[in-house]
């Protein structure tokens, strides 16, 4: 265990996307059994969170035709032409990636079972309820409940209160995120700074999130 790592806090929720084609016959996590599914590099945390997800659902790895490890890029690319019939990835809302093949090609998500996704959070408090709402994607009309996994921002005990509060102030207390190219940028607040986490915060980092919360 790294017992030396702190937070400065949650950023913001990277939900689970299940993606496939818009004319297959996959409408739920269970009908993945005996697919070629790309869950994301091995060792990747997207990848661990997409084989519990699947495990949950009842869809272990010995009842799947394929587990690739492309990164995202390159699955999208398979799923188009073909090659494997779902893509799970872990990532900030909304993707870039997944928002240019959702414009080029005819996909959809495939929903998460709330039941299994309840268990899930049980379980593990990294991870929370979330939905992809309409209109995160072309074509995409309808929530889609999903699981969700917070974006950390994390060191040590080895950086300094006064570090740790100046960093947590800074990225805590701007609001032009997204004018600097963050699409997620939106969604960064000291509100849900503590969503998620499972390691500790950096005192500093408590005793700026506390004042904010204070004002």
């Amino acid at each position: 265990p790294a017992t030396g790592l702190r937070a400065l806090g949650s950023l913001y929720i990277e939900p689970l996307h299940v993606i496939v084609s818009r004319n297959s016959p996959i409408g739920t996590i269970a009908d993945l059994a005996g697919r070629r599914i790309n869950a994301g590099p091995a060792g990747s945390g997207s990848r661990v969170t997409a084989l519990n997800v699947l495990a949950a659902h009842g869809v272990r790895a010995n009842r799947i035709r394929e587990i690739g490890e492309l990164t995202i890029a390159p699955a999208l690319a398979a799923l188009r032409s073909g090659r494997i019939d779902a893509v799970i990835e872990v990532i900030g809302l909304p993707s870039n990636e997944i928002r240019t093949a959702f414009a080029a090609l005819p996909l959809r998500l495939v929903p998460l079972d709330h039941l299994v996704v309840d268990r899930l959070i049980r379980d593990n408090r990294a991870y929370t309820a979330t939905l992809i709402p309409p209109g995160a994607y072309p074509r995409l009309d309808t929530s889609v409940p999903t699981l969700g996994v917070a974006a950390v921002l994390v060191t040590t005990s080895d950086l300094t209160g006064a570090e740790a509060e100046a960093a947590t102030r800074l990225v805590f207390t701007t609001t032009d995120l997204m004018k600097n190219g963050s699409a997620q940028g939106a969604q960064v607040s000291w509100r849900t700074a503590r969503t998620g986490l499972t390691i500790p915060l950096h005192d500093g980092a408590e005793r700026v999130l506390t004042e904010l919360g204070a004002r």
